[in-house]
Parts: C-alpha cells; sequence; structure tokens
C-alpha cells in the first residue's frame, strides 16, 4: 500500500529537520511492507473541472490517505493551507486538516483558542507598538522576557531578552522589517531552569513524552536540534489534561505540546502541528505497543486510524522476530555489520568497509551479555565510527558508578546486523578502552534469538 505525505517545498530543498524526518517515516513505512510517497507541495496543481481536484506533476494520482508535514513558517497561511483544504475537498482523508493547521501555524490565534477554552498560559503580552513596551514587560512580570514572532517553528523567532533598551532595539527592528505584525511578549519562567516538556498525541492518546533541557552555551532554547538534551518524561495527571485540552482546543489530530512546568501548574508554551519525529529514538519504552492502542483518529474506520499512527512513528528500535520465522542462534562472541553515517570515513585500520545491501558497514566483535538490558558501545569505538557527533547524541541518561559517583552517559541511536537480522537500537556509551569487547549486546536486540552456552 502507498502512505502519501504532504511536504511542503521542493525535493532538492528540504531542510535537515524535514530530511530526518521524512526518512524515519520512509524506513517505518518499509518495515510494515508498505511504500511512503512524499508528494511537494510545488508539484501540486489545484484544478476545477467543475469538483475541486488535484493534480500531481499534472496527472492524477490515487491516493488513500494524506499525512501533512506541514514544514512552512507562518507567512502565507492561507496559501498554504489551501493546497490541504484542496486535497479534503477533492474527497481524501487528511491528518491534519486545514483549519486546524492554519491555528496552529498562528501563535496568536493558538493563544485565543487556548485561552478561550480555559488552557493555562504563561502571561503573555501582544506588542502592536514599540510604545506599549513598559506596560507589556509590567504586565508579564518584568525582565528578562521572552519575545516572539507571530511565525517560526524549531525555536526560531524566538529571543530571551533583558533589558529595556535590549527589547526596544530588537522590537523596532522587527516591527520595521515585518511592517505592522505583532510581536508576542510573555513572561520568563525562572524555576523550569531551561526545561520544557514536549508530549506527543495522536487521537486521544499520549504516545510519547520527552523533557528538553537547553545545554548549549548562550542558548536557552531547548529544542532538540539545537543541541538540548533530551530525557523520557513522566507526567503527572494535570499535565496530561492540560495537553489533552490543548490539543482538542486546535482540532488537531496529531501534535506535539510543549508545556513548562511551573509553580503554578503546568503551562502551554506551544501546539505544534509539525512535531518532529527524532522522539521516537529518545523513548525508552518502545511506541508500537502504544501505537497499537491507538483508536481514536478522525479516519474512515478504527482499523485505518491504527495502521496510520504505524506509519507515522515507525516500530520499536528492534524488528520482532514473527512465530512463523525460525529462531536464530548466536553463540557468547558474534561479528555483527554497524551501518556507517553517509560520507564519514571510519578510523579503522583492520575493518574495511563492507557493503550490506544499500548500506556501508563494518565488521565489530561483540560480546553477548543478557545481564545488560541495553546494548553499549565503547566510546573511542563509536567516534570512530561517526555515531558519537552531536547530532547524533540522542538524551543522557544519568549512571551511578561503582564509586558511588553520579555521571551523564549518551545514548546515541545505531543500526547494526546480527545473523542477518537488522536491528534500530539505542545504544549505551561506555568507556570500555581497557576491555577487549569493545561492543556488548544486550538482552533488548536478542529478542528472538537463542543463545549458545558453547564457544
Amino acid at each position: 500500500m502507498k502512505i502519501h505525505v504532504l511536504v511542503y517545498g521542493r525535493a532538492d530543498r528540504l531542510s535537515p529537520v524535514t530530511n530526518t524526518d521524512l526518512n524515519l517515516l520512509k524506513e517505518a513505512a518499509i518495515k510494515l511492507g508498505h511504500e511512503l510517497v512524499p508528494i511537494f507541495s510545488r508539484d501540486c496543481q489545484l484544478i476545477f473541472s467543475p469538483k475541486p481536484e488535484v493534480l500531481i506533476k499534472n496527472q492524477k494520482e490515487k491516493i488513500n490517505v494524506l499525512l501533512v508535514r506541514a514544514n512552512f513558517l507562518g507567512h502565507d497561511i492561507d496559501q498554504h493551507t489551501a493546497i490541504i483544504k484542496q486535497f479534503q475537498m477533492a474527497g481524501i482523508k487528511v491528518i491534519n486538516k486545514h483549519y486546524a493547521v492554519e491555528r496552529a501555524k498562528n501563535k496568536i490565534r493558538t493563544l485565543q483558542l487556548l485561552g478561550k477554552y480555559g488552557v493555562p498560559l504563561p502571561r503573555t503580552y501582544i506588542l502592536s507598538s514599540s510604545d506599549r513596551i513598559d506596560e507589556g514587560v509590567k504586565f508579564v512580570g518584568g525582565f528578562p522576557v521572552i519575545l516572539k514572532t507571530v511565525c517560526g517553528s524549531h525555536g526560531s523567532g524566538v529571543s530571551i531578552v533583558e533589558s529595556k533598551r535590549g527589547l526596544r532595539s530588537v522590537v523596532e527592528l522587527i516591527m520595521r522589517n515585518e511592517g505592522s505584525t505583532p510581536l508576542i511578549l510573555q513572561e520568563y519562567v525562572r524555576e523550569a531552569k531551561g526545561k520544557d516538556t514536549r508530549v506527543f498525541i495522536v487521537g486521544k492518546r499520549i504516545l510519547a513524552a520527552m523533557e528538553r533541557e537547553a545545554k548549549k552555551r548562550g542558548e536557552f532554547r531547548s529544542n532538540f536540534h539545537l543541541g538540548g538534551r533530551v530525557r523520557v518524561a513522566e507526567m503527572s495527571k494535570k499535565e496530561k489534561e492540560v495537553a489533552f485540552a490543548a490539543v482538542k482546543a486546535i482540532g488537531l489530530d496529531m501534535a506535539g505540546v510543549d508545556i513548562l512546568r511551573t509553580k503554578n501548574g503546568p503551562k502551554v508554551l506551544e501546539v505544534n502541528a509539525r512535531p518532529g519525529l527524532s522522539i521516537q529514538l529518545c523513548n525508552k519504552a518502545g511506541l508500537r505497543a502504544r501505537l497499537e492502542k491507538v483508536d481514536e483518529i478522525e479516519v474512515r474506520s478504527v482499523e485505518h486510524g491504527i495502521t496510520l499512527a504505524k506509519y507515522l512513528f515507525g516500530e520499536k528500535f528492534f524488528e520482532k522476530i514473527e512465530e512463523k520465522e525460525k529462531q536464530k542462534t548466536v553463540k557468547p562472541i558474534e561479528i555483527i555489520k554497524v551501518k556507517i553515517p553517509k560520507g564519514f570515513k571510519p578510523l579503522l585500520q583492520k575493518s574495511p568497509v563492507l557493503r550490506q545491501g544499500k548500506h556501508r558497514v563494518v565488521d565489530v566483535r561483540a560480546k553477548i551479555d543478557t545481564g545488560a538490558f541495553r546494548s553499549s558501545i565503547d566510546r573511542n569505538l563509536a567516534e570512530k565510527l561517526g555515531l558519537l557527533s552531536s547530532d547524533r547524541v540522542l538524551y543522557y541518561r544519568n549512571y551511578r558508578s561503582s564509586l558511588g559517583k553520579h555521571k551523564d552517559r549518551p545514548v546515541i541511536g545505531a543500526t547494526f546486523w546480527l545473523n542477518g537480522k537488522k536491528v534500530m537500537t539505542t545504544v549505551n556509551v561506555a568507556d570500555r578502552e581497557k576491555l577487549r569487547t569493545k561492543f556488548l549486546l544486550g538482552r533488548k536486540d536478542l529478542e528472538g534469538f537463542l543463545v549458545s552456552a558453547k564457544k
């Protein structure tokens, strides 16, 4: 089955975030035996003959359902969402709908709806003139303040300002360049300490949640692709209620809700119609078990909704062995084939680069460790394989050493083949320099295998 996804822009001019999302979607679709077909907005022709239709590169295409990745900024929202509306008018099931995307893309409209339905928000003041800066700062509680543009995503258009002189300069500059576009002035919540919680919702189910923390020097934004540190988040009952209320107010089928934990309870920062998909590598619990419970997406049927959710967020980090598949046996020491990032040249002398289908791999000696839940790799080896670059670290886990000291270890995403079986997983990075075996295989990645005691 073909699953179509609407992407704004051109295939050769996509941002790194959009490319990552598409790759994750494609991998998830392939695992489930389906094909993901991107439709780029530049290739869409809207026609009326007399009914509304959409041609793709001037050709009619059969589309069962359309996932919308609204990767455009808030400028010309009506023109961008008109394409979504046209697909809806042509009778195609769409996730998310045009009106919900319009609401989420306009931050002032989002604030209006959240306020209307009683969703808790940080103190907010809409600046339409630099003459009202004093009143605005007083209303939100004084400096420092958060300044946002009406449009913007993934942290763009958001600044922290610590003085009246700085705020006036920034406001006047933006308003001079953007014309009469208002700005959003918001309180800075000190007790949050640069952290927020991103909640992923499909239908009426929370699929995953992660705590994001700004870690990069000079950076207060916690976005993952801006260097923010990511951890699995445990949510309170109140936080879940607030997240659901925010999504309901905007009308999204699929959304990311950013929540700030304050001394007065959770408050919503933003509702995103296009949440990034890297969460599936950061969430310690497998998503597929949760996705199988998704039953309230507004589509053709319950089964259809479940299928769509699986295509959208992928499955577990390792492929499940079907009951009919023959179980495989592994020895205490195995040679695995580890996938190398595209364009990276491994810094290994004794392990040449091989091919595993279309992928570049190297052979790595690995030890089976059924006493460990998660697999782990030596830090030096990870660096030599190109797996420890800053953009590949998913999050950090806190460990207590045998000496009682606490320290954070990075967790990275890795793909390898064990006895011909592809394993996509998360791997702890540890110091194994003095040990002969640089890669340990934990039991999480051994499902479906029988471990032999023979050497």
